[in-house]
Formats: C-alpha cells, sequence, structure tokens
C-alpha cells in the first residue's frame, strides 16, 4: 500500500506562506501593532476584571499605585478608595480618578495616567494547527483576525488549512463563520478578515489529505 498526498494550487499555497510569514515578521518586530495603532486612531483598550494596571498622578509619588482590576470593576485607590474602572477606557479612567480626587479637594488639576501592564480580560483563544497555540490580548480595537493569526506564530506550513473555523458572537447570538484565508491574501479581499471580539475562538483546520490504496505505478 503506497499513501500519496495530492497538493495542488501550489503557487496559491506559496503566495498564502509568504503572505503568513510576512505576518508573523510584522508582529515579531512590533511593526504591526505600529500598523493597527495607526489604522485604528482614537481606538483604545476597554478595561476589565483581571486585568493589571499602574497608575501615577504626576509629582505625587504617593499615590503611585499596581492594582489588578476586581471581578466586579473596581480598584481600591489611596484618598477616594474604592473607583470603578471596569468598562472604561484608559483615557476615561484617568479623568475618573482625576475627578474624584479634584472633587475631594486631595489635589487640584491632578495630571493622572493608567497604563494596562497585563492585559487578562479581553482575549481571543486561537487553537488547531498554527505555531503557538494559546489566548492572546486584544489590545486594541478592531484586532483582525491576520493579525492574531501572525501572534500565534502563523499556520503550520504544510499541516494547516486555508480554511479557519472562527466562533463569534452577532447580536447575542453565538455564531460559527468559516473563512477562506486565500480570499483574504490571494484575492484581496479584506472584508473577510473579521473584526474579533474578546471571548472569540480561532480553530485552524489540518489542511485535507488525500490518499490512494493498492497498486500504484510509479
Amino acid at each position: 500500500m503506497f499513501r500519496l498526498v495530492i497538493a495542488h494550487g501550489r503557487l496559491r499555497s506559496a503566495f498564502l506562506a509568504a503572505a503568513y510569514g510576512l505576518l508573523v515578521l510584522f508582529a515579531s518586530t512590533g511593526a504591526w501593532a505600529q500598523h493597527g495603532a495607526a489604522a485604528s486612531p482614537g481606538t483604545d483598550y476597554v478595561l476589565g476584571a483581571g486585568d493589571l494596571i499602574r497608575v501615577s498622578v504626576f509629582q505625587q509619588p504617593d499615590l503611585s499605585l499596581e492594582a489588578r482590576i476586581s471581578e466586579s470593576g473596581m480598584v481600591s485607590y489611596p484618598l477616594i478608595g474604592n473607583v470603578k474602572l471596569g468598562g472604561l477606557t484608559s483615557m476615561q479612567a484617568e479623568e475618573q480618578i482625576a475627578a474624584r480626587l479634584a472633587s475631594g479637594r486631595f489635589l487640584q488639576n491632578p495630571q493622572v495616567s493608567v497604563n494596562v501592564l497585563e492585559y487578562r480580560s479581553q482575549q481571543v483563544s486561537v487553537l488547531g494547527a498554527v505555531n503557538k497555540p494559546g489566548r492572546y490580548p486584544l489590545e486594541l480595537s478592531g484586532t483582525r483576525l491576520s493579525e492574531v493569526l501572525a501572534e500565534a506564530g502563523g499556520i503550520v506550513s504544510g499541516v494547516g488549512s486555508e480554511t479557519v473555523t472562527l466562533l463569534t458572537h452577532r447580536n447575542g447570538q453565538p455564531v460559527m463563520l468559516h473563512v477562506d484565508l486565500s480570499d483574504i491574501f490571494v484575492d484581496g479581499d479584506v472584508g473577510k478578515d473579521e473584526i474579533l471580539q474578546a471571548g472569540d475562538a480561532i480553530y485552524v483546520n489540518r489542511a485535507p489529505a488525500y490518499y490512494i490504496y493498492g497498486q500504484v505505478q510509479r
């Protein structure tokens, strides 16, 4: 018995492999993150439970704090007590803390900065035939499928399929989408490059193999 794997569309596959390689290069050098930030002006990460943040106030070192946001979205902060930051962007959190410090007459015109140290609340899962399966944070709103695949090291060469299954939600209902990556990278249909949401799961299928059994003439 001989096993024969039939490959077709070699130029198409080579083009996809090159595209995946470029994506991984962009992700590893940070160029993709810069590209994403430039492409999505005004967007910001929404804080949520589990995120580790650093709060600092200009010229007030005693008010510097590192804290993890609780399940209820709260953080306990010096002078003002519990403050709800879950569901806010970093900029909105800065404004919230500054307003509380000012209204309590602790400081006049405080300059507050909030930075995320660990992204935990807004994540997606990447499974299947990728080089680095796992959970990945959505650090920017508008993050697309191709960007997260790049973070996951790309599709395993010779193993992964061009078809990706995306488990997501639309209007509060679970939805399963099948995305053909060649539509994005070969045909240039960027509309197929889905924008991801927290809790999404990406599964990269294995490429189909075809077998011939019996006597095969060489």
